[in-house]
This record gives structure tokens, sequence and C-alpha cells, in this order.
């Protein structure tokens, strides 16, 4: 069943390749965010089926399929290729009402934030800004994962947004703000330098923050309210309901633990660390089986079953061993032969065998954050 529906799919794509006049490879929807086991359609439909011809992996972010084997290609997304569309039958029925457009032309809508956005030309960072005033707008602001991942169906590349910085020097402690005056609600930082004048934020292609020097050229991306009028609802809360835990977008929320935990960029132990505390969190304690096989199911798919940083480190060669959020190491599911002591004093979760082990600091690895929940 399943090889009849692989030659169905494939003769389908071998037939609207001739139709483009491609002899070679074209691009299809799938698409990925830098972590294995991400991959996705760009119009929002499961990724129930995939036909690769090689695994795909990280860095290859872009779907293309290959005419002459009929299978599926990760490639890099700057390529220049042919590709395919798909519409709905019924996208192309006439009608005679045409509904007002909430943006300007050439701006592109967002429902989720009902706001209108536009691609401005490369520049600093400063007149990026002015640029976006111009048009009544500003830099945009990013407040979802959703927001973020929006922003590739209008330039697949890095850009300015409208968050800086006015501390001295920048480091982690540093406060953010955006120049529209919305709350900094939702932050994905990659790099976090920490350096005098790295005082503007850009978002990189795989949706990460990163501050950088303001007289950077960058593109930018304006940001304004649209001109759509949402209806209004009204809520009504009783005194006795039970306010929900609350985790943002990108972190996964455990109710044993009423805790939030999401997975840092593969660094070392260190910069994990940071990256974590940047997010008001730490690297993640554990505290019995159940939290462990929580991580184990969370997170293994994205790891690709590799190592993943937790907050254990040892400053006595290995000999004891602590969190960095200051819980008790109570619980202690070493694999066999580990601790190790040696050079090897912070701690890993092993995403293969579900258990700890311990290893270089200066590798790099994914890390799991650990925070409380919103209650």
């Amino acid at each position: 069943m399943l090889n009849n529906y692989k030659s169905q799919v494939s003769g389908f794509l071998v037939e609207a390749g001739k139709r483009i006049n491609t002899t070679s490879d074209f691009w299809i929807g799938a698409r990925s965010y830098g972590l294995p086991g991400s991959w996705n359609w760009t119009d929002g439909t499961s990724f129930d089926f995939t036909d690769w011809k090689i695994p795909a992996t990280v860095g290859s972010f872009c779907g293309a399929f290959d005419i002459a084997n009929g299978f599926w290609n990760p490639m890099d997304c700057s390529s220049k290729k042919s590709y395919v569309c798909k519409t709905d039958e019924t996208a192309t029925t006439a009608t005679t009402i045409k509904p007002s457009k909430p943006c300007p032309n050439e701006w592109f809508y967002f429902e989720e934030t009902n706001s209108c956005y536009f691609w401005a030309d490369s520049s600093d960072w400063p007149t990026a800004e002015n640029t976006c005033k111009s048009f009544g707008a500003h830099l945009m602001s990013v407040h979802s994962f959703a927001e973020a991942n929006f922003t590739k169906t209008i330039y697949n590349g890095k850009f300015w947004i409208g968050l800086y910085s006015n501390s001295n020097p920048v480091d982690w402690n540093s406060t953010w703000q955006y120049t529209d005056g919305s709350p900094v609600d939702y932050t994905k930082w990659g790099n976090h330098q920490s350096h005098d004048n790295s005082r503007c934020v850009q978002l990189r292609y795989d949706m990460y923050f990163e501050n950088l020097n303001c007289t950077t050229i960058n593109y930018g991306i304006c940001k304004k309210p649209s001109t759509k009028v949402l209806p209004t609802v009204t809520a009504t809360i009783t005194s006795t309901t039970q306010a929900s835990p609350y985790c943002i977008n990108d972190w996964f929320y455990n109710s044993n633990t009423s805790s939030c935990y999401t997975l840092t960029p593969s660094v070392n132990w260190t910069q994990a660390e940071e990256y974590c505390l940047f997010n008001h969190a730490h690297l993640t304690s554990f505290h019995d089986r159940y939290e462990l096989n929580f991580l184990y199911y969370t997170f293994r798919q994205a790891t690709s079953y590799s190592d993943a940083w937790n907050g254990l480190f040892s400053t006595d060669q290995g000999m004891t061993w602590q969190f960095t959020d200051g819980s008790d190491f109570n619980y202690r599911p070493w694999s066999q032969g580990y601790p190790i002591r040696n050079s090897t004093y912070c701690g890993v979760y092993d995403l293969g065998s579900n258990y700890l082990q311990n290893s270089r600091c200066d590798y790099s690895n994914y890390g799991i954050c650990k925070r409380s929940a919103v209650l």
C-alpha cells in the first residue's frame, strides 16, 4: 500500500516537473528550522509521509524533489531552483465580492497578530527604524514562534527587529525593549554578545535572536497594525476558575514538576547555562524517573537521541555533584561506569539510553533549560 502511494506521489511530481520544464530537481514545500526531525510542510498540513534519498540533517533546511531518481533531498534554501505550487481546487473560483485589504500594497498580513509587515532595504539599525517610522510603523516586535516563522514568507535571511538595549555594557542581565513599546514576552537567544556596542538585535534565519553592533548593515522588517477590525470577545471568569499553567512558545510543560523546558542551541556547557539564565532558567535538574522520562520523550527526536547538557557540575574532580539551580542531587541514574573522575566535570543526559553521564564541558551539545511555570 505504501509503495503504491509512493509511486503515485513520485509520478505526480515527475509530471509536475515536466510542466515547468525542469529535468533536474525542484523545490517542494518541505521545510526544517535546524533541528533533526523538525521538518514540516509550509502549508501547515501534517508531515506524515517522507521519501528522503539521504537522511535529512542539521543545516539542510529545504526539500527538493529529484526527477532523476524520484526521491527527496535536503538542500540549502539559498539555492536557486524551479518550484511547484499547490492550491485548493476552490481557490481559483471567481467571486464578485472583494474584501477590503487589511494592509497596503506590498505589505504582508499576519492574522495571528492582525498586523502588516514590510521588507525594508538594507541599512544600519537606526536607519532601518527611521525607514519604518516613515511608513507609520516600527521595526517589528516578535511575540511568538509563529510570528517569527511567518517572516520567512517575507525574507528568508537575517534582519533587524525592533529590540534594543540602552545598557552599558550589554550583558546577560541587560534590559531590552521594543521600539513599538510592546512587551518583551518572547525571546529565543542564539548568540548573545557581551559588548558595549552590541545593543541592537537581529532575527536570524534559524529564528534565534542575536544582538549586534547597531552599525551593522542588515535588511529590516517593519510592522504596524492592520486596518482589519476584529470582533470583540468578552470572557467571564468566575472565582472558582483555576489558573492554567503557562509556558511560552517552544517551552514544554511538565505537570508533575510545574516547570517549563526548552532546548538551547548546540553550544558548550557554560554557554548553555548562560542561555538558560538569560531566559530566566537554569540547565535542567531532575529528581525522579518520571521527570527523566518526560525529558526523554519530549526531546529525544529533536536531538537525534544524542547527549544534552543538564545542570550538573563538579568542582572537586567528580567526587561530588550539584545542580546549577541549587536543588538537591537526590536522584542519580548514572549510566554504567559513570561518573568518570577525570576532566569531565559537566553533566549530560544521554537521550539514547535515558541515563545520566558526565562529559568534557567544552564539547558542543544541545542543552535543556528548566524554569518554573507561570501559574
